[in-house]
C-alpha cells in the first residue's frame, strides 16, 4: 500500500502497481520523474 502525502494531506492511497497504471497519479508522475533524473545522472 502507497500512501501520497500532499502538504500533510492524503492525496492518493492504493497498490503500487494500481498507482503506476494510472498515468494522472501523482505516484506515476513521481516515479517518473525519478526514473529520467536517475538515467540523466
Amino acid at each position: 500500500m502507497v500512501l501520497l502525502l500532499d502538504n500533510g494531506v492524503a492525496v492518493e492511497h492504493d497498490r503500487p502497481d494500481k498507482l503506476l497504471e494510472d498515468k494522472s497519479s501523482l505516484f506515476s508522475k513521481l516515479v517518473a520523474e525519478y526514473t529520467m533524473r536517475s538515467v540523466l545522472t
